[in-house]
């Protein structure tokens, strides 16, 4: 079963993947709707990494 890896914290596609049919996956493929997984993309996982470190090193969140 072919799922899309979506990045949860923007949205962006990042690739396709197999991985186990389980009833959900097969009633969204039986009514022909796309199986979706969520991982993090490079650039929000480098953007999150950054103020994790920024914070560990006392400063605060820039928003």
């Amino acid at each position: 079963m072919v799922y899309q890896i979506k990045c949860a914290w923007c949205g962006k596609f990042i690739k396709t993947k197999e991985g186990p049919a389980n009833s959900f996956a097969l009633r969204m493929e039986k009514q022909g709707l796309p199986i979706i997984s969520h991982g993090m993309c490079e650039a929000c996982r480098k953007k999150v990494m950054d103020e994790i470190r920024s914070k560990d090193k006392g400063g605060k969140k820039n928003d």
